[in-house]
């Protein structure tokens, strides 16, 4: 005879169950206490497997949730949960990152698991729900869908809703970073000839010569520039399609200090007295915002915009396609290439480590790595006195 289970274990118990085509076979249930309603009653979950084993392994699981305080018999789903979160998170976040998470789950996270309870999420939902985006969409996508889910699952852990976090079980899929496209120097100078009568030719110069974010660039006032030195200390940024906010760094760390070249310096100045003309032609119409490059009435830019002022000039000097962001990229290569160490580079472009800038790069530091394989005699300072291989 098998031993009376104790107080509290639960009760486990054969249950036989039909299949379609009439024949039966047996599981084995567990009954597990969770708690205990207003009136006092027992509030049961049961567990099923295929083994006494399996069940008894679901029971003992259930008691120790119960005893941690993290069960949970909440029959909400993934979707209404990440719903509520996203209305928390609008609390923490800025609305240009609390649109990115609205996006995300928007478009692949409700999708692929919003209808599935948020208890019985598992692992392996995550995963083929990874799947399906990637196939469909790329691997970058599943990746950051993941990364968005795992971050609104870490609250649910803490609220008590989930035991763990069945992210942390799924790893990221293998992804390809996209190719930077980089503009020879010969393709540069054509670029500039071709821009040198655009009313923003300073702001591509800006780029080019500072590796500047879009942003920064959009957003830098003349009160930022102070001689040889332009101080960063906000951004436009795009929310969502043509709606823009103007945001300041998230910590005081985000405000850095750009030293421009006599050449930038002289070419901002010249800028300056053509928008002061400009301001002083529309008199009362000009939307002054104190801004470095303001739309024709003075206006903040929005940063599409640029960008179609941007490709529509590659495309009449017969250049090849590539972003506006790719100009940070050119930047700084040419940095690398001129042999300035990973820390300076990272300081200029804003990078907050540098060995973000070395992941980022890394290929670019080639030159370095083979130009630091010295012989260790001529490390030594001992060319002329030989080396004890000799």
């Amino acid at each position: 005879m098998s031993k009376r289970r104790g107080k509290g274990e639960g009760t486990l118990f054969k249950r036989t169950r039909k299949r379609k085509d009439g024949s039966s076979y047996v599981m084995w249930a567990g009954e597990v206490t969770v708690g205990y309603g207003p009136s006092g009653e027992q509030k049961r979950k049961t567990v099923y497997g295929k083994t006494q084993r399996e069940a008894l392994e679901k029971m003992s699981e259930v008691r120790g949730c119960v005893s941690a305080g993290t069960f949970s018999s909440d029959r909400t789903t993934v979707g209404a949960y990440l719903a509520h979160w996203l209305d928390y998170k609008k609390l923490e976040v800025k609305s240009r990152t609390q649109a990115y998470y609205s996006d995300y789950i928007r478009l692949y996270l409700e999708p692929e698991l919003g209808r599935i309870e948020l208890s019985k999420l598992t692992p392996l939902h995550i995963q083929e729900g990874m799947k399906s985006v990637a196939e469909v969409v790329s691997t970058d996508a599943a990746n950051k869908s993941r990364t968005v889910l795992r971050m609104a699952l870490e609250r649910a852990v803490r609220l008590g809703l989930l035991p763990r976090n069945p992210v942390d079980s799924v790893d990221k899929l293998k992804h390809e970073p996209r190719e930077i496209k980089l503009w020879t120097p010969e393709q540069v100078h054509t670029f500039l000839c071709a821009a040198k009568g655009h009313r923003l030719f300073a702001a591509f110069f800006l780029a080019l010569s500072t590796g500047m974010r879009h942003g920064e660039i959009l957003g830098v006032r003349w009160q930022d520039v102070d001689g040889d030195v332009i101080t960063i200390r906000q951004s436009v940024i795009t929310v969502r399609g043509a709606q823009f906010e103007i945001s300041a760094p998230k910590t005081r760390k985000g405000i850095r200090r750009v030293v421009i070249d006599h050449d930038t310096k002289r070419i901002l100045q010249e800028h300056e007295t053509r928008q002061e003309a400009q301001r002083r032609h529309l008199g009362e119409c000009w939307d002054d915002h104190g801004l470095v490059f303001t739309n024709e009435l003075g206006g903040v830019i929005v940063p599409r915009n640029l960008d179609r002022e941007w490709y529509a000039l590659q495309r009449q000097a017969g250049l090849p396609r590539i972003r506006f962001h790719d100009l940070r990229h050119l930047h700084v290569s040419l940095l690398i290439r001129r042999g300035f160490d990973p820390r300076t580079v990272a300081d200029r472009v804003g990078h907050t480590d540098p060995a973000f800038t070395l992941r980022q790069y890394s290929h670019m530091f080639e030159a370095q790595r083979r130009e630091a394989a010295i012989p260790l005699k001529q490390l030594l300072g001992r060319e002329r006195q030989g080396s004890p291989d000799e």
